[in-house]
């Protein structure tokens, strides 16, 4: 309506007036709701654009009014070159306008996620969120999994023994925080070394847990279940676990009892197999030994290379005939030792 009022106005007394009031009345119409600081900061910019101008249209509307012809004249060469730039103006204002007007107050500019993701599979890929998807259902910018159908996903995974037969899937399972502690987690060592680092994140605990882990290997050159990607903690970490956990994770191995002062190596090798000292840790328990042997003289804690062990039963009398061995120090368990008084508990594979 603006537009076309001034257009079809012919004097400019009328063209101006017009103009005065069109502006003030958008302006006082428009923008008198609550409005949010950018929308406010626009607004503002336009004013101080239309404030001068306005000034200037009040000055020619004054000297149009006025009876001398030199100065009318003076003035509707002014007014015609304020024409193109009056237009302009009226664009710019519109298009301020229109913005700020548009603005929403309930949205706020929020930190774009940034997900981290495994690059173990070809197919499949989880996030740190414990979502999998795969490489197509990845967000480019995010790298979060956009399509998001079961969180925590423990699909082909055993649930005792805490190993999948996929490395996806055992990472999401892994990332649950009611099945691994991250407190836990956080104290595992990378690798065996002492001066390696831990682990910085529950997610690259689950990454690297899932990808090599000691216990789903036999002779650390081949696996002994399909379920060979393992989660759980180390066996030396893992208090509370129960007999039926012990034995899922022994799937796959033979628990031999030796003869009298034989090495484990010895006692796999006559069974045409080899010993698996990752197991060591598994069967170093009271409770486990009682299974294989008869401990009659109770169970005892003790230091040497050559145990889990059973006391034979005519061994001199301070070495405690009878009883079942366990060492205190896993890190002496060893497939070559041996003691003449003791028969050895083994893991075979």
């Amino acid at each position: 309506h603006l537009s076309s009022s001034l257009d079809t106005c012919c004097d400019h007394t009328p063209r101006i007036n017009w103009t005065l009031v069109l502006w003030e009345r958008l302006f006082h119409s428009r923008f008198q709701a609550p409005r949010s600081p950018k929308s406010t900061v626009t607004l503002d910019l336009a004013f101080r654009i239309w404030n001068p101008v306005k000034s200037l249209l009040i000055k020619i509307d004054l000297a149009l009014h006025s009876r001398d012809l030199s100065e009318r004249k003076e003035i509707r060469v002014l007014d015609i070159q304020m024409d193109f730039k009056f237009k302009y103006l009226q664009l710019l204002i519109f298009m301020l306008a229109s913005a700020a007007f548009a603005i929403r107050k309930d949205v706020s500019f929020q930190e774009t996620q940034i997900c981290r993701t495994t690059v173990q599979g070809r197919y499949l890929i989880t996030d740190y969120t414990g979502y999998v998807c795969d490489a197509l259902s990845l967000d480019p910018q995010s790298h979060c999994c956009r399509v998001k159908k079961e969180q925590y996903s423990c699909h082909g995974c055993n649930l005792v023994s805490q190993c999948c037969n996929s490395y996806e899937y055992c990472v999401s399972c892994c990332l649950n925080p009611e099945r691994i502690h991250i407190d836990q987690a956080l104290t595992v060592k990378i690798a065996k070394p002492v001066t390696s680092g831990s682990y910085s994140s529950l997610f690259d605990y689950c990454a690297g847990r899932c990808r090599h882990n000691s216990e789903s290997v036999v002779h650390e050159n081949a696996y002994h279940s399909e379920f060979h990607h393992c989660f759980a903690l180390p066996s030396n970490m893992s208090a509370g676990i129960t007999d039926t956990q012990i034995e899922v994770r022994l799937i796959g191995i033979n628990v031999i009892v030796g003869k009298q002062g034989e090495s484990c190596d010895s006692v796999c090798k006559s069974s045409g197999q080899s010993c698996v000292p990752s197991k060591f840790v598994l069967i170093n328990q009271c409770e486990i030994m009682q299974k294989y042997m008869k401990c009659r003289g109770s169970c005892l804690a003790s230091i040497g290379s050559d145990q889990p062990a059973e006391v034979v039963e005519d061994a001199p009398t301070n070495l405690n005939p009878g009883a079942c061995l366990y060492t205190r120090r896993p890190s002496l368990l060893s497939c070559d030792g041996s003691h003449q008084h003791t028969r050895r508990l083994c893991p075979c594979a």
